[in-house]
């Protein structure tokens, strides 16, 4: 289940601004990105987003979470400790 903390005409407004940043050059701006993208987000942006990615090199886990193939409680558990969870075992907060 997903709730929508803030209203999609802010998030979108900041993720155009994020796609203008050097992902390269700073990862954590690009995490961040795939971090604030919402189920509504626009589809091109969510394309931009995953070109981008492409194009600086993520990590492919963070093309699966922009996917939400992942879900985030494992995407941070693995960022946050370098170290993925044993199946069957979710972190809940």
């Amino acid at each position: 289940q997903h709730r929508q903390l803030l209203p999609m005409e802010m998030i979108e407004p900041w993720l155009q601004q994020l796609l203008t940043r050097e992902w390269q050059q700073q990862p954590l701006i690009a995490f961040t990105t795939v971090q604030m993208v919402q189920p509504g987000v626009a589809t091109t942006i969510r394309e931009a987003i995953e070109h981008k990615l492409k194009m600086s090199d993520c990590p492919s886990s963070w093309l699966l979470l922009l996917s939400g193939e992942v879900s985030q409680d494992q995407q941070l558990y693995q960022r946050l400790l370098g170290d993925t969870m044993p199946l069957g075992i979710r972190l809940n907060q």
